[in-house]
Parts: structure tokens; sequence; C-alpha cells
């Protein structure tokens, strides 16, 4: 595999790994170096839409 074609399956590969919401970033794997925990993902999507909701037992 040519050294571009593998770049270029990386990036592939971290922007799958790349969360948006109506366009905002909410987490990068690239970023952060590793995948997000559910929790965050729940909480960011949840501060997106409505901060004043409860995510319940995932906000302690």
């Amino acid at each position: 595999m040519s050294t571009s074609r593998s770049q270029e399956r990386r990036q592939e590969s971290l922007s799958l790994a790349t969360q948006l919401l109506d366009g905002a970033l909410l987490f990068s794997r690239a970023a952060a170096e590793r995948f997000p925990e559910p929790k965050e993902l729940k909480r960011a999507i949840r501060d997106s839409i409505d901060p004043e909701r409860s995510l319940g037992h995932s906000d302690r």
C-alpha cells in the first residue's frame, strides 16, 4: 500500500470518530487521541440541544 493511500485510510478512520451535531464539533478522536465514552457523547449532545435537561444517572 502506498504512503498516500495509507494516510488517506488513516484520515478516513479518524473522520469516522469525529462527532458533529448541526456542524458543531462534539468530539474528535484525533484531538483527544482516544474514542469517546458514551457518557461524554450523551452529555455533549444534551448540552447542544437542551442544556437544562437531566441525563439522570449519566449526570452523576
